[in-house]
């Protein structure tokens, strides 16, 4: 009870991906005493809470510019896997060059901050000479899902999100070099709390290669 309570602050697909309901669990059975308060939101909308003191952690879709007295921490990185509806003509390959996608409507996420997954694959797309076809942009993941599956188009999405996919779907990875998505933790150095720091120190990632980072 000493340590109080912590806002976390999250994009909605990093509640689907393996990482982040464990932490949470693992908070919660070392720290039952801390209260842990949930907050979906959009990139924007948690940094600035992060910055008025509303949230105290966010997780949030990389790279972004974080500026002194902000901080950040290297989270988890996924591998990105293309969804098409089960039948399509590529639905056999083994993997997919992104070049193979240009004729073929896309099903993505909304990224006004244009940093996660959207922009990642359409700077693979533009590496590969084609710009992708999107036709509807869905913030919830099972609305993704539910238009691919439906036939509507295609979408590209990290890899625990695509083991969420039915029978009506099947799963490719991208065969490009760099198809990946990065997630960051996002803090105040002003407002380190003793439940904060646990939190911290049980998310942060032995794959982070230059540990924490202003």
């Amino acid at each position: 009870g000493e340590m109080g309570r912590i806002t976390l602050g999250y994009v909605s697909s990093a509640m689907f991906e393996q990482r982040f309901p464990a932490q949470l669990k693992a908070m919660r059975e070392k720290f039952p005493d801390v209260e842990l308060s949930l907050r979906e939101g959009s990139i924007a909308t948690l940094l600035a809470g992060v910055e008025v003191g509303d949230i105290d952690v966010a997780l949030v879709r990389a790279p972004i510019r974080v500026e002194t007295p902000l901080r950040h921490r290297f989270h988890s990185r996924q591998d990105l896997i293309v969804i098409l509806p089960s039948g399509h003509r590529l639905s056999e390959e083994q993997e997919i060059h992104i070049s193979q996608l240009a004729s073929e409507q896309m099903i993505g996420f909304p990224d006004a901050e244009n940093v996660g997954i959207m922009r990642t694959a359409a700077e693979l797309a533009a590496a590969a000479g084609i710009q992708l076809q999107v036709k509807w942009q869905v913030s919830e993941v099972g609305s993704v899902l539910g238009l691919i599956a439906a036939g509507l188009g295609f979408g590209i999405v990290p890899k625990d999100i695509a083991h969420l996919a039915g029978p009506d779907v099947s799963a490719h990875p991208l065969a490009e070099s760099g198809a990946q998505t990065e997630l960051w933790l996002v803090w105040h150095e002003e407002r380190m709390s003793p439940a904060l720091n646990q939190f911290i120190g049980i998310a942060a990632s032995p794959q982070a290669e230059d540990g924490e980072r202003r």
